[in-house]
């Protein structure tokens, strides 16, 4: 088992959007939001610094995602404005999802290699995500 903590903003993978290239006049495709590269890219470092090279063998996750809670979810006094969201807005499988590309090549061969994934999305004292990933010991 390994777990950690990335630190950061949580960016849900977003939709793709398609364009002709002009010089290669091919079709490509790009990420409709800019924050989920940064995101991806603070998994990536975070999960390189707890294994050498990734695993081959099938895994179990855990994530857990956690936001600052905007200052307009506050009253003056600090307390929860009535109406506030009890969690955050961003999709928990789009989350998932980006988190998912930043670990894999690095703490997974493939992601076809997660069978399971426990998750969920809070308000907390911090932004980012707490990773925990398991094997069995017999694979």
């Amino acid at each position: 088992m390994i777990a950690f903590r990335v630190a950061g903003i949580p960016a849900p993978q977003g939709s793709k959007r398609a364009f002709r290239n002009k010089y290669t006049d091919r079709i490509q495709m790009i990420e409709s939001s800019k924050k989920v590269g940064p995101w991806r890219q603070n998994v990536a470092g975070e999960a390189a610094r707890h294994l050498e090279r990734p695993l081959t063998r099938k895994v179990k996750l855990t994530l857990a995602f956690s936001f600052l809670r905007p200052t307009s979810h506050l009253t003056g006094a600090g307390k929860l404005r009535k109406g506030a969201p009890a969690v955050p807005s961003p999709d928990l499988d789009k989350l998932i999802r980006s988190t998912l590309d930043g670990l894999t090549g690095i703490v997974i061969a493939d992601d076809k290699l997660v069978e399971e994934v426990w998750s969920w999305k809070q308000y907390g004292d911090w932004s980012g995500a707490e990773i925990m990933v398991t094997w069995r010991s017999d694979d």
